[in-house]
């Protein structure tokens, strides 16, 4: 039987956790394409902006805390659209991540919960997102909340 957990606001105290949740999203996406493997200094990179992020009131991040571990995280941005596109503002979900042993349990719906009432809360009336072409169970997850194709990402090597 899955344990509780509540959504809280992250504090600094929670970056450990938070980074090893990372770590863990960018081994699974890297299995899934390696063009998502992160680069030796990612880590110390991630932890860094994650403390400017924690402190931004532009940037909501989220953990879901089911004591004493973290099992999720995820990180939204109240962001501008150039001035000739509107809405003037719009939620941004950058992080989405949820321990493998606690997926399919409601945790990310709960995360996606907490950021929409926050983005909510800022006036934004939209939400944009990137998803891994190659990571079907998020696919799922963010269609059966109501997302849609919005524009396609291409990748080209340079030869």
């Amino acid at each position: 039987m899955a344990t509780e957990f509540t959504i809280r606001r992250a504090t600094p105290a929670d970056m450990p956790a938070i980074l090893s949740l990372w770590i863990e999203m960018m081994e699974h996406h890297a299995a899934l394409d390696n063009r998502f493997r992160p680069s030796e200094e990612g880590p110390a990179s991630f932890n860094k902006a994650l403390l400017e992020w924690l402190a931004d009131e532009y940037i909501m991040v989220l953990v879901a805390d089911a004591r004493p571990e973290l099992i999720g995280y995820a990180i939204g941005y109240d962001r501008e659209n150039p001035r000739v596109i509107l809405p003037p503002r719009y939620g941004y979900i950058t992080d989405m991540a949820v321990t493998a042993s606690r997926r399919r349990q409601g945790v990310a719906s709960a995360l996606f919960d907490g950021l929409k009432d926050w983005f909510r809360e800022r006036g934004l009336q939209s939400i944009r997102l990137n998803v891994a072409h190659t990571n079907p169970l998020s696919q799922g997850f963010w269609r059966s909340k109501g997302f849609e194709d919005y524009m396609t990402v291409l990748w080209g090597d340079i030869e």
